[in-house]
């Protein structure tokens, strides 16, 4: 008994130093209160139940959606989520009840497989990492169409003691040659990022910082380094309007979908998925 109220005791000391080291590393600090800063000044901004009502009215259903892919291609999907993704959720599991390191979810794997084979991406990025479920889904899918290099940004948890390891925790060895991470925040990340990046994005994957202003900056930064022909997935729309914002501000096709009790968005540029869908998906809006 005595026992089981010492260790969250424990827990909480040892998640406390960890917190007070992290905000104490100069590579860390200035992005750390960056971020305070931003949630200050978007706490009186509510706009969640306005955004997960537009959501909800314009959701294609997935099931209706895949339908119009390829079946080999399809074959594939469900080939990784069955084999590979519940393999690394197990993993996750373990680490969560070994060590109480919980690394968070994965976004919607499957539409990120799924755009990867077919969009072929020369250069994808993504914003958030954590335990590199999207991450082993886009070099995967590279890995298929030979050819690729994904920019991942992320900014280490300081909840618990050397968090920088556990970042891409279900990225196996031999899929890393083609991923490039960049751990000081998207702000800084970004920046270099671009500097470092041959030529434009054909898929980019946003799911970090969660606030309206974070999305829409990113957004901002990233436009003129597009790809003509490019995907853009969009994690937890439901949270603000910024998606909204930027379909309507940009006029283009896009998608919404349900998943796992969250909403995602998908923006298609130029000529994405014509070539592999017969007309227009289910549920295809022009913001026009």
């Amino acid at each position: 008994m005595i026992l089981s109220r010492i260790s969250p005791v424990r827990d909480l000391l040892g998640s406390f130093w960890a917190s007070l080291k992290f905000v104490s590393d100069f590579r860390y600090s200035t992005e750390f209160l960056r971020k305070i800063f931003l949630r200050l000044s978007e706490a009186r901004l509510n706009e969640e139940q306005v955004a997960l009502e537009w959501a909800k009215s314009r959701t294609t259903n997935w099931n209706l959606f895949i339908q119009r892919i390829p079946k080999e291609l399809l074959n594939e999907m469900h080939d990784y989520l069955d084999l590979e993704y519940q393999s690394d959720l197990v993993m996750c599991t373990r680490l969560k009840d070994e060590q109480g390191i919980d690394l968070g979810g994965g976004g919607h794997v499957g539409l990120i497989f799924l755009t990867t084979r077919i969009q072929k991406p020369k250069s994808a990025l993504e914003t958030g990492v954590a335990a590199g479920h999207s991450s082993k889904a886009i070099l995967s899918a590279m890995s298929t169409n030979q050819q690729g290099i994904l920019y991942s940004s992320d900014f280490p948890y300081f909840r618990f003691a050397n968090a920088e390891k556990f970042i891409g925790y279900v990225l196996p060895t031999n899929l890393k040659s083609n991923w490039k991470l960049y751990l000081r925040g998207d702000k800084k990340n970004l920046s270099q990022i671009l500097k470092d990046t041959i030529g434009p994005f054909q898929f980019v994957h946003y799911d970090s910082d969660k606030r309206k202003s974070s999305r829409l900056w990113f957004y901002e930064t990233i436009k003129p380094h597009l790809d003509t022909n490019s995907i853009l997935v969009f994690d937890d729309i439901q949270n603000d309007l910024s998606f909204k914002e930027i379909v309507l501000q940009s006029s283009t096709k896009y998608l919404v979908f349900e998943w796992e009790n969250k909403y995602i968005g998908a923006i298609f540029q130029g000529t994405s998925f014509d070539a592999l869908l017969s007309g227009n998906p289910p549920g295809l809006t022009n913001c026009a």
